[in-house]
């Protein structure tokens, strides 16, 4: 179902399915090309990721706080919730063929396929976009590059991605991130989150 004002898609939901008014957002016409990525990336995905773990409270440690964090990523009112998560996904999603079609176009292809494969999508998006950590080589599984990603924002590896999330922390209500407590546990709750999706067909 398509017109020019509103864009549906299919709600991910265990108890069955639903549909809701959702738009990518906006940083899929904003552009991926060196530092612009990393600004993209803050802007989407890896925002919502920080300010999830930069508002969270928890005694919880290793596999118990893994599994909490997985869990708080796309649920209902939450600080990452489910439409932030899909809104996020879908951005990485359009772009690729933002370049070639025109948006409207690219939307209405977008929303109106089943989209039952997004997931694999983003990382094989995100891939393509490129300028991925160093880390990341030719033999990296889809899980590393999440986790690899992740790794980039939560624990501010490189000057670059340090200097961005300590102005993104500093001006937000979110305080300062403090990497060495959050990077391992997130990125492992995030690259979790989103294989076991892949594994589920979404």
């Amino acid at each position: 179902m398509y017109n020019s004002s509103e864009v549906w898609t299919t709600e991910i939901s265990l108890d069955g399915v639903t549909e809701y008014k959702v738009l990518a957002a906006p940083t899929a016409v904003i552009g991926f090309s060196g530092l612009d990525t990393q600004i993209t990336d803050l802007c989407g995905w890896a925002g919502d990721l920080i300010q999830l773990v930069g508002n969270y409270t928890s005694n919880k440690t290793g596999q118990e706080l893994i599994n909490s964090i997985k869990n708080s990523i796309g649920s209902e009112g939450g600080e990452f919730d489910l439409e932030d998560f899909i809104q996020d996904i879908d951005a990485v999603n359009l772009f690729r063929d933002l370049k070639n079609k025109k948006i409207s176009l690219v939307l209405k292809e977008y929303y109106e396929s089943d989209n039952n494969k997004r997931m694999s999508k983003f990382i094989e998006n995100r891939k393509f976009i490129g300028f991925l950590p160093l880390s990341v080589t030719e033999t990296s599984s889809d899980k590393d590059i999440l986790k690899a990603l992740a790794h980039r924002y939560i624990g501010k590896d490189g000057i670059l991605a340090g200097v961005m999330v300590n102005l993104f922390t500093f001006f937000t209500e979110y305080g300062k991130l403090d990497s060495n407590k959050w990077k391992e546990p997130t990125s492992e709750a995030w690259s979790t989150k989103i294989i076991e999706l892949i594994q589920k067909g979404l």
